[in-house]
């Protein structure tokens, strides 16, 4: 299978034109970085199967850390390099939220304990999600220019903008009923990315996705002849189903 790096090794000169034409997977053709908004969970595991199944290498994977998530969820994370190497895609990058030095917490829960109050998930809001999620992949690419958080942008997404392309998030929004009433209060493009949502152009529901995770094991125990190994495909997808309790929840 060829795969193709949709940014052309970070090289504008190698971008290809820009087209009106989309790939099946709804990922605009116009040459800008493709960055996977990584969950760890169900849905986006999914998610990047399909792109391999379709030879679309991402340019970034990033995991945002909250500080709290479960220990197997870091362990899997970290286990999906070797398998992403083994089709081109890039190693999962890492980023998290650091709160100010005057605060004495580093971390959801930190958060959470130091108000004195549940998540915001509880009350039906996201602000939890947007501090500690999406404010560090944003700052991330963007840069910061001061305070804890600072750093410079990654630099293919400057780059794409000052070509005046727009950097493209793919987020794993599966084609359910609560995924497709969260992707309808979406936005399709903001003033700095594009939003594409894969599993729902390809009308892959949470059963699709397990169904897809079970199949790609079911392969590697037939290939590995012994049985299914961890270390023969460099991850262990049975994680991300093995326990719905523990794995299969929203927000992956």
């Amino acid at each position: 299978m060829k795969l193709v790096r949709p940014f052309g090794q970070h090289d504008l000169s190698a971008r290809p034109k820009v087209s009106s034409k989309r790939r099946p997977l709804g990922i605009p053709l116009d040459g800008a970085p493709v960055i996977v908004c990584y969950g760890g969970g169900v849905d986006s595991t999914a998610m990047l199967i399909a792109l391999k199944r379709e030879g679309i290498a991402p340019d970034l994977m990033m995991f945002a850390d909250t500080g709290g998530e479960k220990p197997e969820t870091y362990e899997y994370v970290r286990s999906i390099d070797a398998w992403l190497a083994s089709w081109g895609a890039p190693a999962v990058t890492w980023v998290k939220y650091k709160p100010s030095p005057r605060v004495g917490y580093g971390t959801l829960e930190g958060n959470c304990l130091d108000n004195e109050t549940l998540p915001s998930l509880a009350f039906g809001l996201h602000s939890c999600s947007l501090k500690w999620k999406v404010a560090p992949q944003d700052q991330f690419l963007k840069g910061v220019s001061r305070g804890p958080n600072k750093r410079n942008g990654w630099q293919p997404a400057l780059e794409s903008w000052a070509a005046g392309l727009k950097p493209i998030r793919l987020i794993g929004y599966d084609a359910g009923p609560a995924d497709t009433r969260r992707r309808r209060r979406a936005t399709d493009e903001d003033e700095s990315f594009h939003y594409v949502f894969p599993l729902q152009t390809l009308g892959w529901t949470r059963e699709t996705c397990i169904k897809v995770i079970g199949a790609l094991m079911a392969r590697a125990t037939k290939a590995s002849g012994l049985g299914y190994r961890r270390q023969r495909v460099g991850i262990d997808l049975s994680r991300r189903v093995g326990s719905r309790k523990m794995y299969c929840r929203r927000g992956a």
